[in-house]
């Protein structure tokens, strides 16, 4: 049983430094949030660890940085002076929960682990935040001695065997005191910062930050079927059909009787035909004239022309051939045939004033069919293509 219970402090002393390097380098990159709920986790999951004093002072010191960042907090410019006041006394309601959790932590440091070795640190920070230094009791300050005291020291042998090994270092684990047997909740980062934002709103807009309540589900109806179904609205008009006439049938005089569709509630148009809007006629409008009693019949032909649709009171009225139930299709009602699309000239023949069979001068071949050499400057010039220099043309540098 000592034996299983040393084994767990060693273990616990490597996963606590694990922990507290983390803590450090996101303090080094000022993520404050990251960096809080890395130490917070060893105070809370590894009360032996060897290194206590240090987690303690670099907790407070993260939550003293989350207070320099709001001292730094100016109003809007251009705040009415009821708005400055508000503001700063959310500001200092804020600072308030900075430095207490700050404080906590060196009041922590100072009582329960009066024998390490950087608690006069966390004493000057009490003294410069203006706070009184607590005083611990004769049995936390022998608790503390006992669990200091109980450490391992570093030896030549243990140090050449941690560098060559690449082993854990386990030298400065406590030999004293009950390992925890389980491990207590991590604190993450992204509970640290919404814990931040949450004081942050309560502070500087106490009135605007309400928890809201959750919105309450609809009624659900039974149905005819057995089923349950959200209740309609109380404002909710009910559908209702509308009286359309017929094709071909001529509106009265008094058009009261057709019933129109209401503006609070547009209508919807179903199948494949579009939305339109029904007009009624006036009443004071002339009756329709009537249509002639037989088409005409065009010469040469046995059978009457088409019938057209005739406009009555501004509308026209459908024909034999509409199939749109009441409604004149769109376009002209006679189609005219435009003017034919003109074709553009044809563009000029090219003109090649280059006689055939001829070559330009640039690109005629030499007479003894060698490409010639560019000429170049050997005083400024220089390449490798050249010929090497022979003789005593090798000993001049130039």
């Amino acid at each position: 049983m000592p034996q299983a219970k040393q084994r767990l402090r060693e273990v616990q002393e490597t996963l606590a430094s694990r922990e507290a390097d983390i803590a450090s380098f996101y303090a080094t990159h000022q993520n404050w949030s990251a960096t809080i709920a890395r130490y917070q986790t060893v105070v809370d999951t590894y009360p032996l660890y060897s290194h206590m004093d240090d987690v303690l002072v670099g907790l407070g010191d993260a939550y003293e940085a989350e207070a320099t960042g709001t001292r730094a907090m100016k109003a809007r410019s251009g705040a009415s002076k009821a708005e400055q006041e508000m503001f700063e006394a959310g500001k200092a309601h804020l600072l308030k929960i900075y430095d207490d959790e700050a404080a906590a932590a060196y009041n922590k440091l100072v009582l329960e682990h009066s024998a390490s070795a950087h608690v006069e640190d966390a004493k000057d920070r009490l003294v410069a935040m203006g706070l009184p230094i607590p005083t611990p009791t004769p049995e936390q300050v022998a608790a503390s001695a006992a669990l200091e005291n109980s450490r391992g020291q570093y030896t030549l042998s243990n140090r050449v065997e941690f560098f060559v090994l690449h082993k854990a270092d386990t030298v400065p684990a406590a030999t004293l005191g009950d390992p925890p047997l389980e491990d207590a909740k991590p604190t993450i980062a992204p509970d640290i910062y919404k814990k931040s934002m949450s004081d942050y709103l309560s502070s500087m807009n106490p009135a605007a930050y309400t928890p809201r309540p959750p919105a309450a589900p609809a009624p659900l109806v039974p149905s005819a079927t057995g089923s349950s179904a959200p209740a309609p609205a109380a404002n909710a008009a009910p559908l209702a059909l509308q009286d359309v006439p017929a094709a071909g049938a001529v509106a009265a005089a008094d058009s009261s009787a057709v019933s129109s569709v209401s503006e609070a509630t547009p209508a919807t148009a179903s199948g494949s035909s579009v939305g339109i809007e029904i007009v009624p006629p006036s009443s004071a409008s002339p009756a329709p004239t009537a249509a002639p009693a037989s088409p005409p019949v065009f010469p040469g032909s046995e059978s009457p022309a088409p019938a057209q649709s005739e406009p009555v009171n501004g509308s026209a009225q459908p024909g034999p051939n509409d199939n749109m139930g009441g409604i004149k299709p769109a376009g002209p009602p006679i189609a005219t045939l435009t003017a034919p699309i003109e074709k553009p000239d044809a563009a000029p023949d090219a003109v090649n004033e280059t006689t055939p069979g001829s070559q330009p001068p640039a690109q005629l071949a030499p007479a003894d069919g060698k490409k010639p050499k560019p000429a170049f400057d050997k005083s400024d010039e220089s390449s490798s293509k050249h010929k090497k220099k022979k003789g005593l043309a090798k000993l001049n540098p130039f």
